[in-house]
């Protein structure tokens, strides 16, 4: 009876002790079993792989993830912190990139749940000034893509530049990227108040196909302000090829208008001018051997 009871002791040893070997344990694996929980709406496995408190309270970020498919890629360690870039295969076809965000505690991986959750935030906002620019007429895109000279053409050419950066090193460029990312957001920010102010100031004396034109330039640079409270690469390029769109709807505006205002634009568009070549430059020089 005893030799029952030691070999079944030793068999629930083992078994622990291989659960535990088995269970996930550096940044990569946490990450995947964390969006495994959020899958399938396991409010237990999101306690324990990260730092939610109260499984309870998790809501799905607002969305359904049935179907969804898992893939990570750039792993960035850096001391008790770690980045993890997770793609999101969703049912209806689409895609999401996010930044996952770990921290060590206690020797332990665990997803930064605030952190992350932004990140997906941002990831959201990105596609929808994605779509936004997709949207727009072919025939300014056309004139960005022919346009040789001018802070149009630069901030195109910068948004290609940067495209074809992006997500080859963003963990070693995630301090830089955050630094352009919050000046190009306050430029944007600068501008869209600036047209704003346009907009209230010209308001009865505007033609409606000028208010229209204003009104959209506002709107397409809030989108992109707010596309880089989560700064990528394909964030700056997004809200740089949005830029160059801006200015060139603008050069469309009623000449007495673009006169009584420009001194305003120009000097906002300017600064993005300046800071998108700076970004280009730096994450250029940073990839040669």
């Amino acid at each position: 009876m005893i030799r029952v009871r030691v070999y079944r002791g030793l068999v629930m040893l083992a078994v622990l002790l291989l659960a535990a070997c088995s269970a996930p344990k550096t940044p990569e694996e946490i990450t995947l079993a964390f969006w495994q929980g959020v899958i399938a709406e396991d409010g237990a496995a999101l306690v324990r792989y990260s730092t939610l408190e109260d499984g309870a309270l998790f809501d799905g970020f607002g969305r359904d993830w049935t179907g969804a498919q898992l893939a990570t890629g750039k792993v960035v360690i850096e001391g008790a912190r770690a980045r993890v870039s997770t793609q999101i295969g969703l049912a209806d076809g689409g895609e999401l990139s996010v930044t996952t965000f770990l921290r060590q505690e206690e020797g332990r991986w665990l997803v930064d749940f605030r952190l992350t959750a932004d990140a997906l935030e941002g990831a959201d906002k990105l596609n929808r000034l994605l779509g936004y620019l997709d949207g727009m007429g072919r025939e300014l895109v056309q004139q960005l893509e022919q346009a040789t000279a001018g802070i149009s053409a630069n901030l195109y050419q910068f948004s290609q530049r940067l495209e074809a950066l992006a997500g080859r090193w963003e963990g070693e460029a995630h301090q830089r990227l955050e630094f352009f990312g919050e000046s190009l957001r306050d430029s944007l920010e600068g501008l869209a108040e600036a047209i704003r102010r346009s907009l209230e100031e010209m308001d009865e004396d505007l033609d409606p196909q000028d208010h229209q034109t204003l009104e959209q330039a506002q709107l397409q640079l809030q989108h992109s302000y707010h596309a880089l409270e989560e700064p990528t690469m394909q964030g700056l390029a997004a809200a740089s090829r949005s830029a160059a769109l801006v200015r060139m709807e603008l050069e469309g505006v009623d000449n007495r208008v673009f006169e009584r205002y420009q001194g305003q634009w120009e000097q906002w568009l300017q600064r993005i001018d300046v800071d998108m070549g700076r970004a280009v430059r730096e994450f250029e020089m940073a990839q040669r051997p």
